[in-house]
């Protein structure tokens, strides 16, 4: 779970370069305690939940911009694994994981104002669209990742999920 949301703050800062929302170093210091609960098998405090979720953006806010919906996704991921590391949730950590997908499937919904939805092909459109393809794989590879359980690549798996989430920042409009 700490990987996803590792990766899920390159969304939020890409918010933060669209519209200055602050409360980035509040989700940075929940996912810094969902690797250390990684690295000691123990459970994260049960506040880091409301502190994410605090954070999340409500649509229906009078001055809504453009990119409040990437810090929607992000801090809802952060706070959904937070729950599921607390709580040792399944439903949490899939709902943290599924964030990644709608991030991504909104993107490709912007990118392409012309598709018609719930016509033939519009599936396969978003579904080939490349930032979506990459959402699938890396949920693919964190699901073999946390089957192996394997406390030896932490390291290795937070630098690669640090660079993912820069990535992720750059690749969003």
């Amino acid at each position: 779970m700490a990987a996803i949301a590792q990766e899920m703050l390159g969304a939020w800062r890409r918010c933060e370069e669209l519209t200055g929302l602050p409360g980035g170093n509040v989700l940075e210091s929940v996912v810094l305690r969902l690797w250390d609960a990684v690295q000691s098998g123990l459970a994260t405090p049960s506040d880091d939940f409301e502190r994410a979720a605090a954070l999340v953006p409500d649509e229906d806010r009078p001055n809504w911009r453009f990119g409040f919906a990437y810090a929607q996704n992000a801090a809802s991921c952060v706070a959904y694994a937070a729950e599921a590391v607390a709580l040792d949730s399944v439903e949490s950590a899939v709902w943290a994981g599924y964030q990644l997908y709608a991030l991504a499937d909104h993107v490709a919904l912007v990118e392409m104002p012309d598709l018609v939805l719930n016509t033939p092909g519009a599936e396969e459109a978003v579904l080939s669209h490349p930032l979506v393809q990459k959402a699938l794989s890396t949920l693919d590879q964190r699901l073999i990742q946390a089957r192996l359980d394997q406390k030896s690549s932490i390291d290795e798996l937070k630098r690669a999920s640090e660079v993912a989430a820069e990535e992720l920042r750059a690749a969003l409009p």
